[in-house]
């Protein structure tokens, strides 16, 4: 199954497939990260980049990224995701989770694609 992942914005940049291990995926078709456990999210270098908490995505300091559809604060646009698929990028170890922040309503200064991308 796949899940549109929306910006703050409502632009969807990427989606989940959680066909292929929650592995995360921008609308190119290229791995990004992947989410570990249900609710982490990480960087196949290993680095722990925030949560995936009630269907919204929050940043190290608790700030909302994005969300699935149904919790996006806009109009989200709809956008065909490919059928393409890139191969997996080896994993690397995954660094000790952060401690978990306050979530807050906040959005996050960061946009979506590059706190995937841990840019």
């Amino acid at each position: 199954m796949e899940i549109i992942l929306y910006s703050n914005l409502g632009e969807p940049v990427a989606f989940i497939d959680s066909d292929e291990g929650n592995l995360i995926y921008n609308l190119k078709g290229e791995p990004i990260s992947y989410i570990y456990n249900d609710s982490l999210i990480y960087s196949f270098k290993g680095s722990h980049l925030g949560w995936l908490e009630a269907e919204v995505l929050y940043d190290a300091d608790g700030q909302i990224v994005g969300s699935f559809e149904s919790k996006c604060r806009c109009i989200p646009t709809k956008d065909m995701i490919g059928s393409k698929r890139e191969a997996k990028q080896e994993i690397e170890t995954r660094e000790e989770p952060m401690s978990k922040p306050k979530f807050t309503k906040d959005q996050s200064y960061k946009g979506l694609l590059a706190f995937l991308n841990n840019k």
